[in-house]
């Protein structure tokens, strides 16, 4: 994720010329790329993590760290959008991924997700 990042940050015209050619669609949409880009890395941690709680059988975890990610990313798109615009939204998706990992790394740090009977 974060090669896939550094590519859409450092280049991220190619990728919107594929569909439109219009100056007003690149600057929004490049604009776009180089604001959520820097999210793929730590929705990359917040969604392997929450899958490997999955994988051990915690469900009902990776269910409220997955959900609590996208509810984090409406309020706070609604509260950003408000303040700043359509960018307030894009960095709301920003925010949200850097939170979501960090809960997520600290709740499996915790080992509250192993079973009990590996513990």
């Amino acid at each position: 994720m974060g090669i896939v990042a550094a590519v859409f940050i450092l280049f991220p015209e190619p990728f919107f010329e594929l569909f439109s050619s219009d100056k007003e669609v690149l600057s929004i949409g490049i604009g776009y790329l180089t604001i959520v880009a820097f999210s793929y890395p730590f929705r990359g941690i917040l969604m392997t993590v929450s899958s490997g709680f999955q994988g051990a059988g915690n469900t009902f975890l990776a269910m409220i760290m997955t959900t609590g990610y996208w509810i984090m990313i409406i309020v706070l798109a609604f509260f950003f959008r408000e303040s700043y615009g359509i960018i307030g939204v894009w960095y709301a998706l920003l925010v949200s991924a850097v939170v979501g990992a960090i809960l997520t790394i600290i709740v499996y740090k915790t080992n509250y997700w192993i079973p009990k009977e590996f513990k």
